[in-house]
């Protein structure tokens, strides 16, 4: 019975510090991991959210998929178009989106999946900046040091 007990108390403090030292890579220097939700500072009352859903294999590339949502109650959303103003940036490259799935459109809120070829060097900082929004010219979601 005490080497069932020790055996348990050792699987436990073995598996809770793995998990431990998981969290302290992931956010070393208290930096965020890479693509949590985060959102825009919501400029003229309009608020950008975005979140990477899934990478999937696309022709043997991994292409990423953002969970995106644009919310306001000022803002005629009808006709701002996602796939010409929204970029991906990491360094000196910037991508614009291969694909936009809409899940939801109305004046006030669009919501959808958007989807953009893989980035080389996601080890920094990545944005995904979007344009011309609300009559903001720029606006930045930030993830990464």
């Amino acid at each position: 019975m005490k080497q069932g007990t020790l055996l348990l108390v050792v699987v436990l403090v073995v598996v809770i510090g793995t998990i431990g030292w998981l969290y302290v890579l992931n956010n070393k220097n208290g930096k965020k991991p890479v693509f949590e939700e985060e959102s825009d500072n919501g400029e003229a009352g309009v608020v950008v959210t975005a979140k990477l859903d899934s990478v999937s294999k696309n022709s043997g590339k991994e292409d990423l998929v953002f969970d995106i949502a644009i919310n306001t109650h000022t803002v005629d959303l009808s006709d701002f178009d996602v796939m010409s103003k929204v970029r991906l940036v990491s360094g000196k490259v910037s991508k614009l989106p291969k694909k936009w799935e809409e899940d939801n459109g109305s004046i006030h809120h669009k919501s959808g999946k958007l989807t953009f070829d893989p980035l080389m060097g996601l080890g920094g900082k990545v944005e995904m900046v979007v344009y011309g929004l609300g009559g903001t010219a720029e606006r930045r979601i930030v993830w990464g040091p």
